[in-house]
């Protein structure tokens, strides 16, 4: 549909356009934020507004998304959410800045940011589309499995439960294993005995020596 529409508004431009004056398009992306607040009808006409913007100041749309609410990563404008849309477009280099000033200026847009891209060619948005249809039959498959695995009696359930328990109790067994220490007592025994030993020769010694004196 953008791509029909682009080719008729890009055919109309040229041939408005003065035969001596070059045509600079720039392929350009706008993401922006409309505030909370809006109703989803008021949204739908916002965004119509944008559109309408680009169009009388000469730009193409190439194509729009409609991003839905999400939450800021930080507040903004004490806002914690916002609605995003994205919309791809090409316009003269020289009318960048007058469209640009009424983005800026527009309270319906609390915040946008406009970016220069690379133009997508017909072959490009057919592998684009390609890309994600390819991505899509992958999560079906996926979604598919997990239900097909989560049937009662499986065998690959029971098998997974297994292993499960298994790796629970040699986990059980390894924590008990290191919970295990040499009963402090003992070594507290062994030594009093050591010292016990070493005062009964002290005394001995003693005894033999004032023995020797008496003797002289």
């Amino acid at each position: 549909m953008f791509l029909e529409d682009y080719r008729s508004q890009l055919t109309k431009i040229m041939t408005e356009k003065d035969t001596n004056e070059e045509l600079f398009l720039q392929r350009y992306e706008m993401m922006y934020i409309i505030p909370t607040g809006f109703e989803e009808d008021e949204i739908k006409k916002i965004q119509g507004t944008i559109n309408s913007q680009i169009k009388d100041a000469g730009g193409l749309i190439i194509s729009e998304q409609d991003m839905g609410r999400k939450k800021f990563a930080y507040p903004i404008l004490h806002q914690t959410t916002g609605h995003y849309g994205l919309v791809e477009f090409d316009l003269e280099k020289k009318n960048y800045k007058p469209l640009e000033t009424k983005f800026r200026l527009s309270d319906e847009i609390l915040r946008y940011l406009i970016i220069k891209i690379e133009p997508k060619t017909e072959e490009d948005i057919a592998h684009f589309e390609m890309i994600k249809e390819k991505i899509e039959n992958r999560k079906k498959k996926k979604l598919q499995d997990e239900i097909n695995d989560d049937t009662p009696g499986s065998e690959k359930r029971e098998e997974k439960k297994e292993v499960k328990e298994i790796k629970k109790e040699i986990k059980k067994e390894t924590t008990e294993k290191k919970e295990i220490k040499m009963p402090e007592v003992e070594k507290t025994d062994a030594k009093k005995d050591k010292d016990k030993v070493s005062l009964e020769d002290l005394d001995k010694k003693l005894d033999e020596i004032l023995d020797d004196d008496v003797e002289l």
